[in-house]
């Protein structure tokens, strides 16, 4: 009895003062949301782990000043001394922030937060799939590093646009995007960077007519989807050329050969 007589207590005295029972509920409905929130990323971040294949094996490396008792960040010639020379870890990827301004013609500027990240960085290695993405890049022989040390790659996502024979080594251009597609070791090429904006000389849907015609002569698996298209890479749908038909120049009327290309033929 002496239960229920506090239960009814309380109720009468909820009913009585109805803006104290307002701000109790409010306060309960918050802390739930907060406890559900923080449960979900500790949930997410401690106890199920990081979406990758070995969570435990990843790590972050930063230098400590101990005197200023606050963290430095790491310099470049720092990092690539720890990628070269370092045998702690498999392999070491590095980012800084950056802070854009973008605008479309026309519409005010909007400022977007992102983040540098070295090449490897874009090696996505999850539980079922592994991604590379190039971002905007040429050429080099990191390329081929990131293909021994992190490859294979389920899919590649590789700029094969804005390329022009005055700039061969700022963008790879679609042959040689087959070119680091094979060196990455990849099983399904999807090109990116193209289509959306006017950056060079050539009609926007050549990069897309390049890269299908080098991966055929290459043997390499390609895959074009439609803006918006979902795809399975182990389970293409059969090709579609959703774009217009227009005039495109081929490897041979527009070459793009990069300066950085000695050595590095395709992977076996």
């Amino acid at each position: 009895m002496g239960l229920w007589e506090d239960v009814r207590f309380a109720g009468r005295l909820l009913l009585k003062d109805r803006w104290f029972t307002l701000v109790a509920a409010i306060a309960l409905a918050m802390g739930i949301g907060v406890n559900a929130t923080v449960f979900t990323f500790v949930n997410a971040v401690l106890i199920r782990g990081l979406p990758v294949a070995e969570p435990d094996r990843t790590m972050a490396v930063d230098s400590y000043d101990r005197v200023r008792n606050r963290g430095m960040g790491v310099s470049y010639l720092d990092y690539r001394d720890w990628r070269e020379h370092t045998r702690a870890f498999e392999s070491f990827g590095a980012y800084t922030g950056a802070v854009a301004n973008v605008s479309d013609e026309g519409q005010p500027p909007e400022r977007y937060s992102g983040s540098h990240l070295s090449a490897n960085g874009f090696a996505i290695l999850g539980q079922q799939r592994r991604v590379w993405y190039s971002g905007d890049t040429g050429m080099f022989s990191g390329i081929r590093e990131i293909g021994e040390k992190l490859g294979p790659f389920d899919v590649t996502l590789v700029e094969a646009g804005a390329y022009g024979r005055y700039w061969p080594d700022w963008h790879l251009g679609p042959e040689q995007a087959v070119r680091a597609h094979q060196l990455v070791r990849g099983s399904v090429l999807i090109p990116a960077h193209w289509g959306m904006f006017t950056l060079a000389y050539h009609t926007w849907t050549e990069p897309a007519e390049r890269v299908l015609a080098a991966a055929a002569k290459a043997g390499v698996t390609a895959a074009v989807p439609k803006p918006g298209q979902s795809i399975e890479p182990l389970a293409l749908p059969p090709p579609v050329r959703w774009w217009p038909d227009l005039q495109c120049k081929t490897a041979e009327e527009d070459p793009i050969v990069s300066s950085h290309t000695a050595g590095l033929s395709p992977a076996p």
